[in-house]
């Protein structure tokens, strides 16, 4: 999960892309926790909520430390995503501008109902993450 957020928490801030998930896309919408699935019920872990109008936050204890709007296609979801700085040492990139603005790409490689594998991509890093699904 942890690695997760670093690559979306790369200081980013939202940039809106046009429309909603459609109905073929409904499979990542709800409540991910990242690397075991334990983590669904860790206080402190780190979690992907992805929303059916097309927005998603990342957030830690209740609080958003991520958000953005995703564009899925099939097994590669498109993220523009707007966060704050950071001094967290377990983030990839350290910006010290007041908010950052960028593009994520995930690339999906498996997938089954409650678990995807992916590899998220910011300019010329990427990280390999496991996603687990979490009951609301």
């Amino acid at each position: 999960m942890k690695r997760l957020v670093t690559v979306l928490a790369a200081p980013v801030f939202v940039a809106a892309l046009s429309g909603a998930a459609s109905a073929s896309d409904d499979y990542y919408i709800g409540k991910w926790a990242f690397d075991e699935p334990e983590a669904c019920v860790q206080a402190d872990s780190d979690f992907m909520l992805i929303d059916p109008d097309g927005s998603f936050r990342i957030q830690h204890v209740g609080r958003a430390r991520t958000v953005g709007y995703w564009s899925p296609d099939d097994m590669v979801l498109t993220m523009e995503v707007l966060t704050a700085p950071s001094s967290d040492k377990r983030r990839l990139w350290t910006y010290e501008t007041i908010f950052s603005q960028d593009t994520v790409t995930i690339v999906v490689q498996e997938r089954d109902p409650d678990h995807f594998k992916a590899t998220a991509s910011l300019y010329d890093e990427s990280v390999t993450f496991d996603a687990f699904r979490c009951e609301d």
